[in-house]
C-alpha cells in the first residue's frame, strides 16, 4: 500500500513538472519569437503557477515532516495568488478593468492578504490548517475555516470571470468570440479540478489538480493570445494602417524591386503601373528624380519637384530596413504637397498685400493723429494737444520732482492783419513767429496755437531765471522781425505772460489765471515786455 502511494506521488510530481515545463518552454519560445505578454496580470499568473508547482512538487519530494510542511505552505501562496491574477487578466482582456475603480481594485487583494498573513501565522491559531498529519512520507492536512474562505473566494472570482466574459460576448464583435469561449472553458476546467479535489471524486483523491488546471490555462492563454490572436490581428492592422496613411508607401527589397505598396502611391504615380516585383528603375522618365533618388540613396528626406506641364511637389523620405544587421530593403514615403505649395504661394501673396495694407493704415492713423492734434492752417499743435501736454507735464513733474513753464505770446494787433491782408497772411505771420520761437527754445519744448493770435509754449524742466532769459531773447527776435506781407507803418505788438509750475499753481486753471493777469498788465502798459510773477 505504501509503495502504491509512493508511486502515485511520483506520478503526481511528474504531471506537475511536465505541465510546468510546458509552460516555461512556451514562455521562452514566446520571448524568442517576440510574442507579447498581453498584460502584467498574465505575467503574475505565470509567476503564481511557478510558486504553486514548485511548492507542490517539493512537498511530495522531501522526506522530512518539517520540510513537507514548509513547502506545503509555500504552495498555498500560489493557491492564494493565482485566482486574483486570473480575474484581473480577464477583466483587462475584456476591457472591463477600467470600470473597476482603483479603490475597488485594491479590495480584490484584501482577502488574499488576510489569507497570506493567516498562512504565515498558522502555528499560533491553526485557522488555515488545523492539523498536519505525517504518515509514511506523506503529508495530509485538516483544513480550517480560513482555507475554506479562500476556496469560496476562488469560486467567487472564477464566477466573476465567467460573468465578465459573458458580458463581453454580448458587447463585443465577432472577431474575438473564439478566444472568449476558450476563456470560459478555462474557467470551467479550473472549477471542475478544484471541485474534484474538494469532494474527492478524482482518481488520485488525495492530490489537488487545481494547479495543473491553472498551468494548462496559462499555457493556452499564452499560445492563443500571443500567437493566434496577434497573427490574425496583424494583417488586419497592416491593411488598415496602409489604407489610412495619406502618404504613398513603397517597400523595396535590396535590389530595388517593389515588395509592397499602398493605393496612395498608385494614385500619385498614376502612369507607372506599379505591381509586386516591379523594379523601380523602370519608372517613367517623368519620375526620373524619384527613380534616381531611390536607386542612389538608402536614407533621404527632402522636398522634390517633378517638372512637367504642371510642376508637382512631393515630400520624399527613404529609410533603411535591416534584418540580422543586414540591409534587406528600404521603405519609401511620398506625400504630394502640390496643393499645399499653391496654398502657401497664395498665402504669401495675400500676406504681402496685407502688410502693404497695414502699412497704409498705420500711415493713415499717424496722419489722422497729427490732424487731431495740429492746426490745419499752420501745422502747429492745437489747443487739445496743449491741454494733454499740460496734464502730462504735471504728472511728470510730480514724479520727477521738477517744474515746467507755461508761456503765452499774444499778438495785440493780429486781427488788423487778418482784416487788411486776409486770414492766410495772418497764418503765415503766425508760422514765421513760431519758427522764430522754435529757434530759441529747446527740442523738448512745445509750441501750440491757442487761438488766431495767441501762441502757447510748454517749456519743460525750467526755472525762473532761465525763463526770464528765454523770454528776453524771444521778445528781441519778434520785435526785429519784418514781414513782407505787411505794409510799412504797421507794427506787430506782442504781449507775454508765463506761469511756473508749481510756484504759480498746481492746476492748469491756476496757471492760466496767472498768465491772464500778466497779459492784462502788459496790455495796460502797451509795450513789448515780459513780467516775472511774484512768488
Amino acid at each position: 500500500m505504501a509503495i502504491n502511494r509512493i508511486m502515485i506521488s511520483i506520478h503526481y510530481i511528474q504531471i506537475l513538472l511536465i505541465t510546468l515545463t510546458i509552460l516555461l518552454v512556451l514562455h521562452v519560445v514566446a520571448g524568442h519569437l517576440r510574442w507579447q505578454v498581453s498584460s502584467k496580470y498574465q505575467t503574475g499568473l505565470i509567476i503564481g503557477n511557478i510558486i504553486w508547482t514548485i511548492g507542490a512538487v517539493l512537498e511530495k519530494s522531501v522526506s522530512v515532516e518539517s520540510g513537507a510542511i514548509f513547502w506545503s505552505s509555500f504552495s498555498f501562496l500560489g493557491f492564494i495568488f493565482n485566482p486574483v491574477m486570473l480575474f484581473l487578466f480577464i477583466a483587462d482582456y475584456c476591457n472591463t478593468i477600467n470600470y473597476i475603480k482603483k479603490k475597488i481594485r485594491k479590495y480584490v487583494f484584501v482577502i488574499p492578504s488576510i489569507e497570506i498573513i493567516a498562512l504565515l501565522t498558522n502555528r499560533y491559531h491553526n485557522l488555515f490548517v488545523t492539523d498536519f498529519v505525517w504518515h509514511k512520507g506523506d503529508l495530509s492536512y485538516q483544513f480550517g475555516p480560513l482555507f475554506w474562505l479562500m476556496v469560496a473566494y476562488l469560486w467567487f472570482l472564477i464566477a466573476a470571470c465567467v460573468l465578465t466574459i459573458c458580458y463581453s460576448l454580448f458587447k463585443s464583435s465577432q472577431n474575438n468570440m473564439k478566444e472568449l469561449f476558450v476563456l470560459i472553458a478555462i474557467c470551467l476546467i479550473i472549477l471542475l479540478s478544484n471541485f474534484a479535489y474538494i469532494v474527492r471524486i478524482n482518481v488520485l483523491s488525495d492530490y489537488d489538480f487545481t494547479p495543473v488546471a491553472f498551468i494548462l490555462s496559462s499555457a493556452f492563454i499564452l499560445i492563443m493570445f500571443n500567437k493566434n490572436c496577434f497573427a490574425e490581428l496583424l494583417p488586419l492592422a497592416h491593411n488598415f494602417v496602409f489604407s489610412k496613411i495619406k502618404a504613398g508607401i513603397l517597400i523595396l527589397d535590396n535590389q530595388n524591386r517593389v515588395v509592397e505598396y499602398n493605393d496612395n502611391v498608385n494614385r500619385q504615380l498614376d502612369d507607372a503601373n506599379l505591381c509586386i516585383g516591379y523594379n523601380i528603375s523602370d519608372l517613367p522618365e517623368r519620375y526620373a528624380m524619384i527613380r534616381d533618388i531611390c536607386m542612389q540613396n538608402s536614407f533621404y528626406e527632402n522636398e522634390i519637384m517633378i517638372r512637367s506641364d504642371a510642376p508637382e511637389y512631393y515630400e520624399m523620405s527613404i529609410d533603411e530596413i535591416f534584418h540580422n544587421n543586414n540591409l534587406s530593403g528600404k521603405i519609401v514615403m511620398l506625400y504630394n504637397i502640390t496643393h499645399q505649395k499653391k496654398v502657401e504661394k497664395q498665402l504669401k501673396i495675400g500676406n504681402n498685400l496685407l502688410k502693404d495694407r497695414l502699412f497704409q493704415i498705420e500711415q493713415l492713423q499717424l496722419k489722422l493723429g497729427e490732424q487731431a492734434f495740429k492746426d490745419p492752417l499752420t501745422g502747429l499743435y492745437n489747443r487739445k494737444f496743449l491741454y494733454d501736454g499740460i496734464a502730462k507735464e504735471i504728472s511728470r513733474s510730480e514724479r520727477e520732482k521738477c517744474g515746467f513753464a507755461l508761456v503765452a505770446v499774444e499778438m495785440d494787433n493780429f486781427n488788423s492783419i487778418d482784416n487788411h491782408y486776409g486770414q492766410s497772411a495772418g497764418d503765415r505771420v503766425m508760422v514765421e513767429i513760431s519758427n522764430v520761437i522754435a529757434d530759441t527754445i529747446r527740442k523738448t519744448d512745445y509750441i501750440c496755437r491757442f487761438d488766431s493770435g495767441t501762441l502757447m509754449l510748454i517749456m519743460t524742466k525750467i526755472n525762473e531765471k532761465n525763463i526770464s532769459e528765454k523770454m528776453k531773447r524771444i521778445v528781441d527776435k519778434i520785435t526785429s522781425l519784418k514781414f513782407s506781407t505787411i505794409a510799412e507803418g504797421i507794427s506787430l505788438v506782442s504781449h507775454f505772460g508765463f506761469a511756473l509750475y508749481p510756484q504759480n499753481g498746481r492746476t492748469h486753471t491756476e496757471l492760466f489765471s496767472k498768465i491772464e493777469k500778466m497779459l492784462r498788465e502788459s496790455k495796460e502798459q502797451s509795450i513789448n515786455r515780459s513780467i516775472i510773477p511774484e512768488n
